[in-house]
């Protein structure tokens, strides 16, 4: 008997899906807080047999977090953009849907915004016209506010208008706090300072005034 040749079938068995590596545009630094709410990554993810179709992810403030690909949206765009509710740290959580619908394992990335830097506290360390007559420099002490960056400096600026506002233009950077200024003369001077943050904002002008 001769056996003819039969159609021959091919099978594929796909059930594991690849993680996918990501890169953040807009927070690349995960230890480092940025003045941003505007998240922006691009994810990749290695061929494999059935391809892949895309990722599902979800943005919260939790990090044990494990997107569900039977209610999400699978996205086959390779940058995603997510607008954070507010200042603070968060967590996006990615994971490779394949063609055979399998989920990779999450991916965990952490982003930290912060926004806004509230003022500081400044005050005489002692009254300023009796310090200036006897050293000719007033000193001042800043305290600085609460921020989740960090406050690593101040900005100040010596001047005799009133409706001076000091910014990155025209003040001078001051990273400790206590500062000493040497007015050039008797008269009416003012200090307005602010605090910068870690993340880069500069805070409202803390005006102060001395009559010399």
């Amino acid at each position: 008997n001769i056996l003819e040749a039969g159609p021959l079938a091919e099978a594929v068995c796909d059930r594991v899906a690849p993680a996918p590596p990501h890169a953040s545009r807009s927070h690349p630094e995960p230890a480092r807080a940025y003045a941003l709410r505007r998240l922006e990554v691009r994810w990749e993810a290695e061929d494999e047999l059935t391809g892949v179709a895309g990722v599902i992810a979800e943005l919260n403030a939790a990090p044990g977090t494990h997107p569900n690909p039977e209610t999400l949206p699978v996205l086959a765009e390779k940058t995603l953009a997510f607008d954070l509710a507010d200042d603070g740290k968060w967590f996006l959580h990615v994971r490779t849907v394949d063609g055979a619908g399998n989920a990779s394992e999450t991916v965990h990335f952490p982003v930290q915004a912060d926004t806004r830097a509230d003022p500081p506290v400044v005050a005489f360390t002692a009254d300023p016209f009796i310090e200036w007559q006897d050293t000719g420099t007033v000193t001042f002490a800043l305290k600085a506010p609460r921020d989740d960056s960090g406050i690593p400096a101040f900005w100040c600026l010596l001047d005799q208008r009133a409706e001076t506002v000091v910014d990155r233009t025209n003040g001078v950077r001051h990273p400790s706090e206590r500062l000493q200024c040497k007015p050039k003369g008797d008269g009416v001077w003012h200090l307005p300072v602010a605090a910068e943050d870690g993340a880069g904002n500069l805070s409202a002008t803390v005006p102060m005034t001395m009559r010399l």
